[in-house]
């Protein structure tokens, strides 16, 4: 079951720019391995400049873009699952225990 969920969007104006997808697909790899369940949305529109963007994070397209994909995942779910279990924490409610 995933841990969590990314949304990587693609947009660009060539069918030459489709070329990321292969960097895109390895970094959705990881992601999974990691249980992290990525959703790609990707769109074309004629004369648009090529943009990749990992929830909302627009990023660079570089040779570190598989890297970049996967370390902007990483932070934008532990920032989601923090302000989601920051609830409990303020509340009172966390609890930790051992098994020995």
């Amino acid at each position: 079951m995933p841990y969590s969920k990314v949304i990587i969007s693609i947009a660009y104006g060539k069918v030459d720019d489709a070329h990321v997808l292969n960097a895109v697909y390895i970094a959705v790899s990881k992601l999974k391995k990691l249980r992290i369940e990525p959703v790609i949305v990707q769109y074309y529109t004629p004369g648009l400049k090529l943009r990749i963007a990992v929830n909302g994070i627009e990023l660079k397209v570089d040779e570190k873009l598989v890297d970049n994909i996967v370390s902007t995942a990483l932070e934008t779910v532990s920032n989601d699952l923090f302000n989601r279990d920051r609830v409990f924490v303020e509340g009172g409610f966390a609890a930790a225990y051992e098994i020995v």
